[in-house]
């Protein structure tokens, strides 16, 4: 017989349907055989015995496929989210391994004193408060790079946080960068601001903001 709720073909001894959860008495099964005995069977069609209606479970969610590589976002192809995240991609794979290379470099520049070339020694003669504050600021380059390292590796695993963590990175950038130019101006007694410094402050204060605002609306993503 059928259920007369959901049409689940049913054994004649069950009293609930396991597929709605329709429970029916006796006297409805003796009706529902009646209305139903000149229905055609389909042998295809799943059945369930009386031990098995009580017995039944609802089957196990899908499990989606994750795409894996350099350049995916390693979502579920089935992430109920709007377009794949671009911008993450590009910060986790390309910005921040190429800016821990940066921060790298300008670390062995600064504390080897190879960053003026061959007035190295002496700007060092003049100034000899910039030596010191040209190794400072190539220690803190060093251990940049290294956090930058750091943040990338909670970013591309989706870890709790990691989007804070990568705000806290640009923001100590952007920071290191003003406090180096006033120490140097300080020292040298000379305005070292430029219109090109202006703008790469400002671009970097946008990007800040910019950040922000993404990583906000897919905060939920970073649950690891």
């Amino acid at each position: 017989m059928r259920c007369p709720n959901c049409g689940q073909r049913l054994s004649e001894s069950v009293s609930r349907c396991p597929s709605c959860g329709l429970i029916f008495t006796e006297e409805e099964r003796m009706l529902m055989r009646e209305e139903q005995t000149a229905q055609e069977t389909h042998p295809e069609e799943e059945v369930y015995t009386a031990e098995e209606s009580d017995q039944y479970q609802e089957p196990a969610a899908a499990t989606w496929p994750v795409r894996r590589g350099l350049f995916d976002d390693g979502l579920p192809d089935a992430e109920p989210y709007h377009g794949r995240m671009k911008w993450y991609l590009f910060v986790t794979n390309i910005q921040l391994i190429l800016s821990a290379i940066s921060f790298g470099f300008n670390g062995f520049l600064y504390i080897g004193g190879s960053l003026y070339g061959d007035q190295t020694g002496a700007l060092y003669g003049a100034y000899p408060g910039l030596s010191l504050l040209d190794k400072g600021y190539g220690i803190f380059a060093v251990i940049m790079a290294v956090l930058t390292i750091f943040v990338r590796n909670k970013m591309k695993g989706y870890q709790k946080g990691a989007p804070g963590l990568l705000i806290m990175l640009y923001g100590l950038s952007l920071i290191g960068t003003i406090v180096y130019l006033g120490i140097e101006m300080a020292i040298v007694k000379q305005n070292l601001v430029t219109s090109d410094l202006i703008i790469s402050i400002s671009v970097s204060l946008f990007m800040i903001f910019v950040n922000i605002y993404y990583f906000r609306k897919r905060s939920y993503l970073f649950c690891n």
